[in-house]
């Protein structure tokens, strides 16, 4: 289905079938690997990012939110994204499990910190680069408790 839908539907669910005052961020995206693209309504969500690596620069561009969280009002409406995706380019989505993952003194990584490590550990191997995103998470975390779910998808568009 088509990601506007999909978000209209699980709002009127969310409405329908929860007590009141029950809201999420959400995120849906459609990966059309035949055209590179990648179709997407984010919902109040953490914005993925889209790397690209020119030179020795690495360029990082959040993907915009297009609506409000789920599960406020009925009439809540969602715009859809699309945007594609060039060979050698790499689609970070995350939870904010990640930014919101704390130390031992209780300080966040953070976006900034995320930043970091998408910059200074940038591959195109997708599970290299995913595994390397998140040992930084966990070097930072140490043996401090998880407070909420880790979930990181990373998607590379070979060249």
């Amino acid at each position: 289905l088509e990601p506007q839908k999909v978000i209209h539907q699980v709002n009127r669910s969310i409405l329908t079938d929860t007590q009141r005052g029950i809201f999420l961020t959400l995120g849906y995206g459609v990966l059309d690997v035949n055209k590179g693209t990648f179709t997407y309504v984010n919902a109040g969500h953490n914005p993925p990012y889209l790397l690209r690596k020119s030179d020795e620069n690495i360029t990082i561009t959040p993907l915009t939110k297009t609506g409000t969280l789920v599960g406020i009002f009925e009439e809540n409406t969602w715009e859809t994204e699309c945007v594609p995706i060039q060979p050698g380019e790499v689609l970070v989505l995350f939870t904010d499990g990640i930014t919101e993952a704390q130390n031992k003194s209780e300080d966040f990584y953070g976006s900034e910190q995320l930043v970091t490590s998408l910059k200074s550990n940038f591959s195109t191997n997708a599970q290299a680069f995913r595994n390397s995103i998140l040992e930084h998470v966990q070097a930072f975390t140490g043996s401090a408790p998880r407070l909420d779910d880790i979930t990181l998808i990373v998607i590379s568009r070979l060249e």
